[in-house]
Protein backbone atom coordinates (compact mmCIF):
# COMPACT_ATOMS: atom_id res chain seq x y z
CA UNK A 1 0.00 0.00 0.00
CA UNK A 2 2.81 2.43 0.85
CA UNK A 3 4.55 1.95 -2.50
CA UNK A 4 1.25 2.39 -4.34
CA UNK A 5 0.56 5.63 -2.46
CA UNK A 6 4.05 6.96 -3.23
CA UNK A 7 3.53 6.22 -6.93
CA UNK A 8 0.21 8.08 -6.83
CA UNK A 9 1.91 11.02 -5.10
CA UNK A 10 4.59 11.13 -7.80
CA UNK A 11 2.06 11.35 -10.65
CA UNK A 12 -0.12 13.83 -8.74
CA UNK A 13 2.94 16.00 -8.05
CA UNK A 14 3.81 16.05 -11.75
CA UNK A 15 0.23 17.05 -12.47
CA UNK A 16 0.26 19.83 -9.86
CA UNK A 17 3.57 21.22 -11.12
CA UNK A 18 2.12 21.46 -14.62
CA UNK A 19 -1.03 23.10 -13.22
CA UNK A 20 1.11 25.70 -11.44
CA UNK A 21 2.94 26.73 -14.61
CA UNK A 22 -0.27 26.81 -16.66
CA UNK A 23 -2.06 29.02 -14.11
CA UNK A 24 1.05 31.19 -13.88
CA UNK A 25 1.03 31.60 -17.66
CA UNK A 26 -2.60 32.75 -17.29
CA UNK A 27 -1.23 35.80 -15.40
CA UNK A 28 -2.70 34.94 -12.01
CA UNK A 29 -0.79 35.79 -8.79
CA UNK A 30 1.82 33.32 -7.57
CA UNK A 31 -0.02 32.59 -4.34
CA UNK A 32 -3.13 31.80 -6.36
CA UNK A 33 -1.14 29.47 -8.64
CA UNK A 34 0.23 27.63 -5.62
CA UNK A 35 -3.24 27.38 -4.09
CA UNK A 36 -4.83 25.92 -7.23
CA UNK A 37 -1.91 23.53 -7.78
CA UNK A 38 -2.15 22.29 -4.19
CA UNK A 39 -5.95 21.98 -4.23
CA UNK A 40 -5.79 20.02 -7.51
CA UNK A 41 -3.28 17.50 -6.13
CA UNK A 42 -5.30 14.51 -7.30
CA UNK A 43 -3.92 11.74 -5.10
CA UNK A 44 -5.07 11.26 -1.50
CA UNK A 45 -2.46 12.19 1.08
CA UNK A 46 -3.32 9.17 3.19
CA UNK A 47 -6.17 7.64 5.17
CA UNK A 48 -7.34 7.92 8.74
CA UNK A 49 -8.77 4.40 9.01
CA UNK A 50 -8.04 1.17 7.15
CA UNK A 51 -10.85 1.84 4.67
CA UNK A 52 -10.82 3.77 1.40
CA UNK A 53 -13.73 5.81 2.80
CA UNK A 54 -11.33 7.72 5.05
CA UNK A 55 -8.94 9.24 2.49
CA UNK A 56 -7.57 12.72 3.20
CA UNK A 57 -6.96 15.09 0.28
CA UNK A 58 -4.89 18.25 -0.01
CA UNK A 59 -7.94 20.50 -0.06
CA UNK A 60 -9.09 18.95 3.24
CA UNK A 61 -5.92 20.31 4.84
CA UNK A 62 -6.38 23.72 3.20
CA UNK A 63 -10.07 24.06 4.14
CA UNK A 64 -9.69 25.87 7.52
CA UNK A 65 -7.36 28.46 5.95
CA UNK A 66 -9.62 28.84 2.91
CA UNK A 67 -12.68 29.44 5.10
CA UNK A 68 -10.83 32.09 7.13
CA UNK A 69 -9.56 33.88 4.01
CA UNK A 70 -12.93 33.64 2.25
CA UNK A 71 -14.67 35.28 5.23
CA UNK A 72 -12.01 37.98 5.27
CA UNK A 73 -12.53 38.71 1.55
CA UNK A 74 -16.28 38.12 1.50
CA UNK A 75 -16.94 41.71 0.46
CA UNK A 76 -15.26 41.00 -2.90
CA UNK A 77 -17.64 38.14 -3.72
CA UNK A 78 -20.60 39.10 -5.96
CA UNK A 79 -23.87 39.07 -4.02
CA UNK A 80 -25.54 36.64 -6.43
CA UNK A 81 -22.63 34.20 -6.18
CA UNK A 82 -22.61 34.45 -2.38
CA UNK A 83 -26.33 33.71 -2.23
CA UNK A 84 -25.98 30.75 -4.61
CA UNK A 85 -23.10 29.25 -2.61
CA UNK A 86 -24.98 29.73 0.67
CA UNK A 87 -27.98 27.86 -0.72
CA UNK A 88 -25.73 25.03 -1.94
CA UNK A 89 -24.10 24.75 1.48
CA UNK A 90 -27.53 24.48 3.08
CA UNK A 91 -28.88 21.91 0.61
CA UNK A 92 -25.81 19.73 0.10
CA UNK A 93 -24.25 19.85 3.54
CA UNK A 94 -26.08 21.55 6.40
CA UNK A 95 -29.57 20.05 6.19
CA UNK A 96 -28.41 16.43 5.56
CA UNK A 97 -25.96 16.70 8.47
CA UNK A 98 -28.60 18.04 10.88
CA UNK A 99 -31.00 15.30 9.81
CA UNK A 100 -28.35 12.62 10.26
CA UNK A 101 -27.48 13.82 13.77
CA UNK A 102 -31.12 14.27 14.80
CA UNK A 103 -32.61 11.10 13.37
CA UNK A 104 -29.88 8.50 12.89
CA UNK A 105 -28.32 6.14 15.36
CA UNK A 106 -25.76 4.99 12.80
CA UNK A 107 -22.35 6.51 13.60
CA UNK A 108 -21.12 5.87 10.04
CA UNK A 109 -24.01 7.87 8.58
CA UNK A 110 -23.27 10.82 10.85
CA UNK A 111 -19.56 10.69 10.01
CA UNK A 112 -20.20 10.53 6.25
CA UNK A 113 -22.47 13.57 6.42
CA UNK A 114 -19.95 15.52 8.50
CA UNK A 115 -17.22 14.71 5.97
CA UNK A 116 -19.49 15.81 3.16
CA UNK A 117 -20.35 19.10 4.92
CA UNK A 118 -16.68 19.82 5.61
CA UNK A 119 -15.76 19.28 1.96
CA UNK A 120 -18.69 21.36 0.72
CA UNK A 121 -17.43 24.22 2.90
CA UNK A 122 -13.90 23.73 1.54
CA UNK A 123 -15.01 23.78 -2.09
CA UNK A 124 -17.21 26.86 -1.54
CA UNK A 125 -14.39 28.69 0.24
CA UNK A 126 -11.98 27.86 -2.59
CA UNK A 127 -14.47 29.21 -5.12
CA UNK A 128 -14.84 32.46 -3.18
CA UNK A 129 -11.10 32.95 -2.73
CA UNK A 130 -10.45 32.76 -6.48
CA UNK A 131 -12.98 35.44 -7.43
CA UNK A 132 -10.83 38.50 -6.77
CA UNK A 133 -7.62 37.28 -8.50
CA UNK A 134 -9.63 36.28 -11.59
CA UNK A 135 -10.82 39.88 -12.07
CA UNK A 136 -7.50 40.88 -13.61
CA UNK A 137 -7.91 42.41 -17.07
CA UNK A 138 -4.62 40.81 -18.15
CA UNK A 139 -5.94 37.30 -17.52
CA UNK A 140 -5.23 34.76 -20.27
CA UNK A 141 -8.10 32.25 -19.93
CA UNK A 142 -6.79 29.67 -22.40
CA UNK A 143 -3.98 28.70 -20.05
CA UNK A 144 -6.46 27.93 -17.28
CA UNK A 145 -8.07 25.28 -19.47
CA UNK A 146 -4.62 23.99 -20.47
CA UNK A 147 -4.06 23.06 -16.81
CA UNK A 148 -6.87 20.51 -17.03
CA UNK A 149 -5.49 19.21 -20.32
CA UNK A 150 -2.17 18.60 -18.57
CA UNK A 151 -3.89 16.61 -15.82
CA UNK A 152 -5.44 14.31 -18.46
CA UNK A 153 -2.03 13.79 -20.11
CA UNK A 154 -0.49 12.77 -16.78
CA UNK A 155 -3.38 10.37 -16.12
CA UNK A 156 -2.80 8.67 -19.50
CA UNK A 157 0.89 8.25 -18.69
CA UNK A 158 -0.05 6.66 -15.35
CA UNK A 159 -2.53 4.36 -17.11
CA UNK A 160 0.06 3.28 -19.67
CA UNK A 161 2.70 2.46 -17.07
CA UNK A 162 0.22 0.65 -14.85
CA UNK A 163 -1.08 -1.34 -17.81
CA UNK A 164 2.47 -2.52 -18.53
CA UNK A 165 2.78 -3.62 -14.92
CA UNK A 166 5.61 -1.22 -14.19
CA UNK A 167 4.02 1.19 -11.70
CA UNK A 168 0.89 0.65 -9.62
CA UNK A 169 -0.88 3.82 -8.44
CA UNK A 170 -4.37 2.37 -7.85
CA UNK A 171 -4.66 3.44 -4.22
CA UNK A 172 -8.43 2.92 -4.20
CA UNK A 173 -8.17 -0.80 -5.04
CA UNK A 174 -4.99 -1.42 -3.08
CA UNK A 175 -6.45 0.03 0.14
CA UNK A 176 -8.93 -2.86 0.30
CA UNK A 177 -7.02 -5.63 -1.54
CA UNK A 178 -3.57 -7.06 -0.96
CA UNK A 179 -3.49 -9.06 -4.22
CA UNK A 180 -0.88 -7.39 -6.48
CA UNK A 181 -2.59 -8.56 -9.68
CA UNK A 182 -5.75 -7.53 -11.52
CA UNK A 183 -6.52 -10.97 -12.95
CA UNK A 184 -10.19 -10.97 -12.01
CA UNK A 185 -10.66 -7.21 -12.14
CA UNK A 186 -9.16 -6.17 -15.44
CA UNK A 187 -11.20 -2.97 -15.51
CA UNK A 188 -9.36 -1.79 -12.38
CA UNK A 189 -6.09 -1.78 -14.31
CA UNK A 190 -6.73 1.78 -15.49
CA UNK A 191 -7.82 3.30 -12.18
CA UNK A 192 -4.75 5.38 -11.31
CA UNK A 193 -3.33 8.19 -9.17
CA UNK A 194 -5.60 7.36 -6.24
CA UNK A 195 -8.64 8.63 -8.16
CA UNK A 196 -12.01 6.95 -8.30
CA UNK A 197 -13.36 5.86 -11.68
CA UNK A 198 -15.88 8.68 -11.66
CA UNK A 199 -13.15 11.26 -10.94
CA UNK A 200 -11.13 9.95 -13.88
CA UNK A 201 -14.15 10.19 -16.18
CA UNK A 202 -14.86 13.80 -15.19
CA UNK A 203 -11.20 14.78 -15.65
CA UNK A 204 -11.19 13.17 -19.10
CA UNK A 205 -14.49 14.77 -20.06
CA UNK A 206 -13.28 18.26 -19.11
CA UNK A 207 -10.05 17.82 -21.09
CA UNK A 208 -11.97 16.60 -24.15
CA UNK A 209 -14.36 19.56 -23.97
CA UNK A 210 -11.56 22.11 -23.52
CA UNK A 211 -9.48 20.67 -26.36
CA UNK A 212 -12.49 20.83 -28.64
CA UNK A 213 -13.88 24.26 -27.72
CA UNK A 214 -11.12 26.48 -26.34
CA UNK A 215 -9.45 28.69 -29.00
CA UNK A 216 -5.67 28.39 -28.74
CA UNK A 217 -3.42 31.40 -29.35
CA UNK A 218 -0.02 29.79 -29.79
CA UNK A 219 1.88 26.58 -30.45
CA UNK A 220 2.21 25.64 -26.78
CA UNK A 221 -1.49 26.08 -26.16
CA UNK A 222 -2.45 24.12 -29.28
CA UNK A 223 -0.10 21.32 -28.27
CA UNK A 224 -1.51 21.11 -24.75
CA UNK A 225 -5.17 21.47 -25.72
CA UNK A 226 -5.13 19.03 -28.65
CA UNK A 227 -2.98 16.47 -26.84
CA UNK A 228 -5.10 16.94 -23.74
CA UNK A 229 -8.27 16.38 -25.74
CA UNK A 230 -6.93 13.11 -27.12
CA UNK A 231 -5.77 12.14 -23.62
CA UNK A 232 -9.19 13.05 -22.26
CA UNK A 233 -10.82 10.73 -24.78
CA UNK A 234 -8.47 7.91 -23.73
CA UNK A 235 -9.10 8.53 -20.03
CA UNK A 236 -12.86 8.61 -20.58
CA UNK A 237 -12.85 5.35 -22.54
CA UNK A 238 -10.51 3.29 -20.37
CA UNK A 239 -11.76 4.54 -17.01
CA UNK A 240 -15.13 2.95 -17.76
CA UNK A 241 -17.03 6.14 -16.94
CA UNK A 242 -19.97 5.78 -19.30
CA UNK A 243 -21.68 9.01 -18.30
CA UNK A 244 -18.46 10.86 -19.14
CA UNK A 245 -18.44 9.32 -22.64
CA UNK A 246 -22.01 10.46 -23.25
CA UNK A 247 -21.32 13.93 -21.83
CA UNK A 248 -18.14 14.32 -23.89
CA UNK A 249 -19.84 13.35 -27.13
CA UNK A 250 -22.93 15.49 -26.54
CA UNK A 251 -21.09 18.64 -25.43
CA UNK A 252 -18.30 18.49 -28.01
CA UNK A 253 -20.80 18.01 -30.84
CA UNK A 254 -22.89 20.87 -29.48
CA UNK A 255 -19.85 23.09 -29.11
CA UNK A 256 -18.32 22.41 -32.52
CA UNK A 257 -20.99 24.56 -34.10
CA UNK A 258 -20.12 27.64 -32.06
CA UNK A 259 -16.36 27.27 -31.51
CA UNK A 260 -14.06 29.63 -33.39
CA UNK A 261 -11.38 27.21 -34.52
CA UNK A 262 -9.12 26.73 -37.51
CA UNK A 263 -9.81 23.94 -39.99
CA UNK A 264 -7.04 21.83 -38.45
CA UNK A 265 -8.52 22.38 -34.99
CA UNK A 266 -11.99 21.39 -36.16
CA UNK A 267 -10.61 18.26 -37.84
CA UNK A 268 -8.75 17.24 -34.69
CA UNK A 269 -11.84 17.89 -32.59
CA UNK A 270 -14.02 15.89 -34.97
CA UNK A 271 -11.64 12.91 -34.81
CA UNK A 272 -11.79 13.00 -31.01
CA UNK A 273 -15.58 13.12 -31.09
CA UNK A 274 -15.75 10.18 -33.52
CA UNK A 275 -13.45 8.10 -31.30
CA UNK A 276 -15.66 8.85 -28.31
CA UNK A 277 -18.78 7.96 -30.29
CA UNK A 278 -17.19 4.66 -31.31
CA UNK A 279 -16.42 3.87 -27.69
CA UNK A 280 -19.95 4.84 -26.70
CA UNK A 281 -21.34 2.46 -29.33
CA UNK A 282 -19.27 -0.38 -27.92
CA UNK A 283 -20.36 0.45 -24.38
CA UNK A 284 -24.06 0.72 -25.20
CA UNK A 285 -24.15 -2.29 -27.54
CA UNK A 286 -22.18 -5.27 -26.29
CA UNK A 287 -19.94 -6.58 -29.05
CA UNK A 288 -20.91 -10.08 -30.16
CA UNK A 289 -17.98 -12.55 -30.48
CA UNK A 290 -17.08 -13.27 -34.08
CA UNK A 291 -18.48 -10.04 -35.50
CA UNK A 292 -16.47 -7.27 -37.13
CA UNK A 293 -17.09 -5.03 -34.11
CA UNK A 294 -15.74 -7.64 -31.75
CA UNK A 295 -12.68 -8.44 -33.87
CA UNK A 296 -11.72 -4.78 -34.34
CA UNK A 297 -12.30 -3.50 -30.80
CA UNK A 298 -9.28 -3.15 -28.48
CA UNK A 299 -9.23 -6.07 -26.04
CA UNK A 300 -9.05 -3.78 -23.02
CA UNK A 301 -12.19 -1.92 -24.08
CA UNK A 302 -14.04 -5.19 -24.60
CA UNK A 303 -12.91 -6.46 -21.21
CA UNK A 304 -14.01 -3.20 -19.63
CA UNK A 305 -17.44 -3.37 -21.26
CA UNK A 306 -18.01 -7.02 -20.40
CA UNK A 307 -16.93 -6.50 -16.80
CA UNK A 308 -18.70 -3.25 -16.02
CA UNK A 309 -21.59 -2.42 -18.36
CA UNK A 310 -24.32 -4.50 -16.81
CA UNK A 311 -22.97 -4.45 -13.27
CA UNK A 312 -22.73 -0.69 -12.80
CA UNK A 313 -25.97 0.27 -14.51
CA UNK A 314 -28.06 -2.46 -12.89
CA UNK A 315 -26.65 -1.85 -9.41
CA UNK A 316 -27.32 1.88 -9.64
CA UNK A 317 -30.83 1.33 -10.92
CA UNK A 318 -31.46 -0.93 -7.94
CA UNK A 319 -30.24 1.75 -5.54
CA UNK A 320 -32.36 4.42 -7.23
CA UNK A 321 -35.41 2.15 -7.03
CA UNK A 322 -34.77 1.47 -3.35
CA UNK A 323 -34.66 5.16 -2.59
CA UNK A 324 -37.79 5.96 -4.59
CA UNK A 325 -39.70 3.03 -3.06
CA UNK A 326 -38.70 4.08 0.47
CA UNK A 327 -39.78 7.68 -0.18
CA UNK A 328 -43.10 6.42 -1.58
CA UNK A 329 -43.75 4.20 1.44
CA UNK A 330 -42.74 6.93 3.92
CA UNK A 331 -44.29 10.30 2.95
CA UNK A 332 -42.37 12.00 5.75
CA UNK A 333 -39.26 11.78 3.58
CA UNK A 334 -40.65 14.53 1.35
CA UNK A 335 -40.65 16.94 4.32
CA UNK A 336 -37.34 15.83 5.82
CA UNK A 337 -38.88 14.43 8.99
CA UNK A 338 -38.48 10.71 8.27
CA UNK A 339 -35.31 9.11 9.73
CA UNK A 340 -33.39 7.25 7.02
CA UNK A 341 -32.21 3.78 8.04
CA UNK A 342 -28.68 2.53 7.44
CA UNK A 343 -26.95 3.66 4.27
CA UNK A 344 -30.05 5.49 3.02
CA UNK A 345 -28.85 8.54 4.96
CA UNK A 346 -25.34 8.59 3.44
CA UNK A 347 -24.77 11.07 0.57
CA UNK A 348 -22.72 8.71 -1.61
CA UNK A 349 -25.17 5.80 -1.46
CA UNK A 350 -27.40 6.76 -4.39
CA UNK A 351 -24.72 7.51 -7.02
CA UNK A 352 -27.02 10.29 -8.19
CA UNK A 353 -26.74 13.79 -6.81
CA UNK A 354 -30.35 14.66 -7.51
CA UNK A 355 -31.86 11.59 -5.84
CA UNK A 356 -29.46 12.11 -2.93
CA UNK A 357 -30.68 15.69 -2.52
CA UNK A 358 -34.30 14.51 -2.55
CA UNK A 359 -33.73 11.75 -0.01
CA UNK A 360 -31.55 13.65 2.45
CA UNK A 361 -33.84 16.60 3.08
CA UNK A 362 -36.98 16.39 1.01
CA UNK A 363 -38.57 19.63 -0.09
CA UNK A 364 -36.10 21.74 1.91
CA UNK A 365 -32.97 20.45 0.18
CA UNK A 366 -34.65 20.26 -3.22
CA UNK A 367 -35.78 23.89 -3.05
CA UNK A 368 -32.48 25.32 -1.83
CA UNK A 369 -30.45 23.17 -4.24
CA UNK A 370 -32.54 24.17 -7.26
CA UNK A 371 -32.39 27.85 -6.31
CA UNK A 372 -28.63 27.58 -5.82
CA UNK A 373 -28.09 26.18 -9.31
CA UNK A 374 -30.50 28.69 -10.85
CA UNK A 375 -28.59 31.58 -9.23
CA UNK A 376 -25.19 30.12 -10.10
CA UNK A 377 -25.93 29.85 -13.82
CA UNK A 378 -26.19 33.60 -14.61
CA UNK A 379 -23.01 34.25 -12.59
CA UNK A 380 -21.15 31.87 -14.88
CA UNK A 381 -22.85 33.17 -18.03
CA UNK A 382 -21.62 36.72 -17.33
CA UNK A 383 -18.30 35.53 -18.78
CA UNK A 384 -19.82 35.69 -22.26
CA UNK A 385 -18.30 39.17 -22.62
CA UNK A 386 -15.03 37.25 -22.95
CA UNK A 387 -16.32 35.77 -26.20
CA UNK A 388 -15.69 32.04 -26.74
CA UNK A 389 -14.09 31.62 -23.33
CA UNK A 390 -17.32 32.51 -21.60
CA UNK A 391 -19.18 29.85 -23.58
CA UNK A 392 -16.70 27.21 -22.38
CA UNK A 393 -17.57 27.92 -18.74
CA UNK A 394 -21.21 27.38 -19.63
CA UNK A 395 -20.31 23.97 -21.05
CA UNK A 396 -18.47 23.17 -17.80
CA UNK A 397 -21.71 23.82 -15.90
CA UNK A 398 -23.64 21.55 -18.27
CA UNK A 399 -20.94 18.89 -17.89
CA UNK A 400 -21.37 18.97 -14.12
CA UNK A 401 -25.15 18.75 -14.35
CA UNK A 402 -24.92 15.69 -16.61
CA UNK A 403 -22.51 13.93 -14.27
CA UNK A 404 -24.90 14.56 -11.40
CA UNK A 405 -27.23 12.00 -12.98
CA UNK A 406 -24.97 9.03 -12.17
CA UNK A 407 -22.39 10.54 -9.85
CA UNK A 408 -21.75 13.97 -8.48
CA UNK A 409 -21.45 17.59 -9.52
CA UNK A 410 -21.15 19.65 -6.33
CA UNK A 411 -21.68 17.00 -3.64
CA UNK A 412 -18.20 15.73 -2.70
CA UNK A 413 -18.79 13.16 0.11
CA UNK A 414 -15.87 10.68 0.06
CA UNK A 415 -15.98 9.67 -3.60
CA UNK A 416 -15.87 12.94 -5.58
CA UNK A 417 -13.81 15.32 -3.44
CA UNK A 418 -11.30 16.18 -6.17
CA UNK A 419 -13.87 16.53 -8.94
CA UNK A 420 -15.82 19.05 -6.88
CA UNK A 421 -12.57 20.94 -6.29
CA UNK A 422 -12.06 21.17 -10.07
CA UNK A 423 -15.57 22.57 -10.57
CA UNK A 424 -15.04 25.01 -7.67
CA UNK A 425 -11.83 26.32 -9.27
CA UNK A 426 -13.53 26.86 -12.62
CA UNK A 427 -16.63 28.48 -11.12
CA UNK A 428 -14.55 30.81 -8.95
CA UNK A 429 -12.50 31.97 -11.93
CA UNK A 430 -15.64 32.34 -14.06
CA UNK A 431 -17.31 34.47 -11.36
CA UNK A 432 -14.22 36.67 -11.12
CA UNK A 433 -14.00 37.14 -14.89
CA UNK A 434 -17.70 37.89 -15.12
CA UNK A 435 -17.59 40.51 -12.36
CA UNK A 436 -14.49 42.33 -13.68
CA UNK A 437 -15.28 46.06 -13.94
CA UNK A 438 -13.45 46.47 -17.23
CA UNK A 439 -12.60 43.76 -19.74
CA UNK A 440 -10.10 44.23 -22.49
CA UNK A 441 -10.86 42.57 -25.79
CA UNK A 442 -9.81 38.95 -25.90
CA UNK A 443 -8.54 38.15 -29.38
CA UNK A 444 -8.28 34.57 -30.54
CA UNK A 445 -5.96 33.33 -33.26
CA UNK A 446 -8.82 33.21 -35.76
CA UNK A 447 -9.78 36.81 -34.91
CA UNK A 448 -6.24 37.99 -35.66
CA UNK A 449 -6.18 36.04 -38.94
CA UNK A 450 -9.52 37.51 -40.02
CA UNK A 451 -8.31 41.03 -39.20
CA UNK A 452 -5.19 40.54 -41.31
CA UNK A 453 -7.23 39.27 -44.25
CA UNK A 454 -9.57 42.26 -43.99
CA UNK A 455 -6.60 44.64 -43.88
CA UNK A 456 -5.08 43.06 -46.99
CA UNK A 457 -8.37 43.28 -48.85
CA UNK A 458 -8.72 46.93 -47.88
CA UNK A 459 -5.22 47.71 -49.16
CA UNK A 460 -5.95 45.96 -52.46
CA UNK A 461 -9.20 47.90 -52.83
CA UNK A 462 -7.57 51.28 -52.29
CA UNK A 463 -4.59 50.32 -54.47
Amino acid sequence: MRATLLNAWAFALIGSIGVYFCIRAAKMPKWCCLLIAAAMFQSPLGRVLSSSNSFIFANDVLTPFLIFYALWKISSVPARLGAALALLIISLGAIPTVMAIAGSTNAMTIMQNLINLYRVLGAVALCMVLVEPARSTSLRPSWIFCAFSWIAIVIVAAMFLQDLGGIDSNVVFRSDHADPTYTDLIDMRHVVMGMWRGNLGIAGCLAAIFGTLVPASGFKQRLLLYTGAAAGAVVTIFSGAKTSIIASVALTLLGLGIAKRSSIGRLASLLIVLSLMGAAWVVINDAVPGTWLYNNTPPLVLALVQQRKGATLESRQEVWSEGINFATAHPGTAFGVEPLPGEFGQPHYYHNEYISVIMLGGIWTVTTYALGLIMLWPVIRRCRKYGPYGAVFGFVFLCGCIHGLTGSHLQPHHLYAQSVVCFAVLYGIAAGMGSAPKVTAVLTESDIRDARQSLCQSRQTFA
